[in-house]
């Protein structure tokens, strides 16, 4: 007996949906398929009318829509096929998966960086920073070290402070990656050493004081070429505690900021 077939793909998102409908003496079965590329829905249903009719048959358009089959030259006609649905294999697949797993495999992202800060050395001071960052897409971790050269933080009665400083930090990011460019907002606990030396006193001297601070940012990762990234990064240093250094008899000459801002600007390679 004849069979008529009717197929008909949509859209929906990024997925293509077939359902084929199969029709012999009256009765009616459905077939249903999914997958990313139109190429497999095909082959799928071209299988079906060939499980259906068996060997020798032909596969004819009618022109509606690209979408309606017509068998011919059936050898030996078989009972109106059930509802199937049949594995599709979906080409893009493969592609797919390793583009996932580039992105979600662990990255080593070291950087360099010139860094500028206010209030925690003197009214400004400028140092250099060297960091690595670890981890996914989305979630990541780092550690940092940087290092501020002796500057001049304050004078009183004649005598002046020249500090520098030296710390270490490990924090963590998450991301929110764009199209061109990727937005981490970060927090680190810092640890280091505040080195002060007096100047113009009546007995010159120093002292080194523990800082401890907690570090809030975002960055702010702009490709160049690949594997390198324009890294600029924007916060604060919070510290527990706030150094003072006093000179006698002068009492205190500078003293730590509560709130220093902070930011970095260098270059990182995604490794």
């Amino acid at each position: 007996m004849p069979l008529e077939a009717r197929a008909s793909i949509t859209r929906d998102g990024e997925s293509y949906h077939l359902a084929l409908q199969l029709t012999r003496n009256g009765a009616l079965s459905e077939a249903h398929f999914d997958s990313k590329t139109c190429a497999p829905l095909r082959k799928a249903a071209t299988l079906v009318l060939a499980l259906a009719y068996g060997d020798g048959i032909e596969i004819k358009a009618d022109g509606s829509d690209g979408a309606t089959e017509t068998p011919t030259a059936a050898k030996a006609p078989l009972p109106a096929p059930a509802p199937t649905t049949l594995p599709v294999r979906d080409e893009g697949a493969g592609r797919e998966t390793e583009r996932q797993r580039a992105e979600n495999r662990r990255l080593f992202a070291p950087w360099v960086a010139v860094t500028f800060t206010s209030g925690f050395i003197g009214d400004s001071a400028t140092g250099a920073e060297a960091g690595l960052g670890w981890g996914g897409r989305y979630l990541s971790a780092f550690g940092r070290f940087s290092a501020f050269l002796p500057s001049k933080a304050a004078s009183s009665g004649g005598v002046s402070a020249e500090l520098s400083a030296l710390s270490g930090a490990l924090g963590g990011c998450a991301a929110w990656p764009g199209a061109s460019v990727t937005l981490q907002g970060c927090l680190a606990f810092e640890a280091g050493t505040v080195h002060a030396h007096s100047n113009g006193a009546v007995s010159e001297g120093s002292a080194t004081a523990p800082w401890f601070a907690l570090n809030p940012a975002f960055a702010l990762l702009v490709p160049i070429t690949r594997p390198f990234a324009l890294r600029a990064e924007l916060g604060a240093l919070i510290p527990f505690t706030a150094p003072r250094f006093d000179v006698t008899p002068f009492g205190t000459v500078y003293a730590t900021s509560r709130f220093a801002p902070r930011a970095s600007l260098g270059l990182s390679v995604a490794l």
